[in-house]
């Protein structure tokens, strides 16, 4: 009876990250570049497998990981030359006032009081050998290739640096995992950025699912507490 209590409890823990991980889907809906993310949770059969008696009775779900989609969003065309659109896996390669080495997708850049390169929040957009991107000239004679070369007019002035590490190396999601390499296979598209790729529709079907789940192991919880109640109740005008 505990172990039924417990797996539902478990139930109710995984469906409340799930409403976290999807309000803050949905929260980002409008945000450029953003990815949408999931809870994997680990199946009842799986922990059947992990447990050391055979026939015991599972222990619920437990969090797996955090699946982030990489279906790409689609392409808003702004005509400013200082954005660009990952049309590929991977990241923007950025570095923010601490040192440390960020993230993202979202193109959307500017230029700070040096004339370099930056993201809206001021991160330096690291070029192929990890230096920041000047830009002397004037932005509207910036062409940037599909291989991310960045040119004026004649003169490259850098190659942005797109890394693809693996989910598995993510620990810290947007700070980057150390001794990144350059993503061969990257495509950018100039003078547009990607758009979010969470579909508000498909994300309230999801959030009004796992809160009618947690509602469900709610009421289990309560059943099988009511259950326990009235047998200690029954044993005791046994005795």
């Amino acid at each position: 009876m505990l172990k039924g209590i417990y797996s539902a409890a478990s139930g109710m823990n995984f469906q409340s990250k799930q409403v976290e991980v999807i309000s803050q889907n949905l929260a980002n809906a409008n945000t450029t570049g953003f990815q949408k993310s999931r809870l994997i949770g680990k199946s009842f059969n799986d922990f059947l497998l992990d447990m050391d008696q055979p026939g015991a009775v599972g222990l619920g779900v437990g969090i797996d990981g955090l699946a982030r989609n990489k279906n790409l969003g689609d392409v808003l065309i702004t005509n400013n030359p200082l954005n660009v659109a990952l049309r590929s896996d991977g990241y923007f390669l950025l570095r923010d006032a601490q040192g440390k080495e960020i993230l993202t997708r979202n193109g959307n850049f500017t230029l700070n009081r040096d004339s370099n390169l930056v993201s809206q929040r001021g991160e330096l957009v690291l070029d192929s050998e990890r230096k920041a991107i000047r830009v002397e000239g004037d932005p509207e004679r910036l062409s940037i290739r599909s291989d991310g070369r960045i040119l004026d007019g004649e003169d490259e002035l850098g190659k942005l640096m797109v890394v693809n590490p693996p989910d598995a190396a993510i620990t810290n999601f947007p700070l980057a995992p150390a001794g990144l390499n350059g993503f061969a296979n990257a495509v950018v598209q100039h003078k547009a950025i990607e758009e979010s790729n969470v579909e508000i529709i498909g994300e309230m079907v999801a959030l009004l699912d796992a809160n009618r789940n947690y509602g469900f192991a709610q009421k289990a919880i309560t059943t099988q507490d009511n259950i326990l109640n009235k047998t200690a109740n029954d044993l005791g005008r046994i005795q």
